[in-house]
């Protein structure tokens, strides 16, 4: 953090990369309300994002369990102009799945095959450990026939 205060007093851009490399670094250190701080930060400011800053933070702080905040973030992608991609829907999905939170799981699962998109090789197999595993919840079958009925076997 101290190399990119400097970086501008030094009269070094700060892109895009700069940004996400830093999210990420945060991440990796455990300090996901540092990372959302800066987030919030840079994007007052201006600079630039993309989806890949989003995934950054979306995974981050699904890794640390703050669904919650994950599923806010995830609402202001469209606001910026972005657009949710297949790894980006995938993410957040794993994120609910992971942290008990099948019916908002549910929703984006319906939204993300509504966008032609499926369940990547790690959301998947989690799926279907939860189903095997005995978990209760309708929501965790809706699922898994809304990708049955998307063409998607692999379940």
């Amino acid at each position: 953090m101290d190399i990119y205060r400097n970086m501008a007093f030094d009269g070094l851009s700060r892109t895009v990369i700069t940004h996400n490399i830093l999210l990420h670094g945060l991440y990796l250190l455990g300090k996901s309300m540092e990372a959302l701080t800066f987030f919030y930060k840079i994007q007052d400011q201006g600079h630039m994002l993309n989806i890949l800053t989003y995934r950054t933070m979306l995974t981050g702080l699904c890794k640390n369990q703050y669904v919650d905040k994950v599923l806010s973030l995830f609402y202001l992608i469209s606001d910026n102009c972005l657009f949710p991609d297949r790894d980006t829907y995938n993410i957040i999905i794993r994120g609910c799945l992971s942290n008990k939170k099948y019916d908002e799981a549910c929703k984006l699962v319906d939204k993300m095959v509504d966008f032609g998109f499926l369940a990547d090789a790690i959301t998947s197999p989690l799926l279907k450990y939860l189903l095997l595993s005995g978990e209760q919840d309708p929501n965790l079958l809706a699922m898994h026939q809304k990708f049955l009925h998307s063409g998607f076997t692999a379940l």
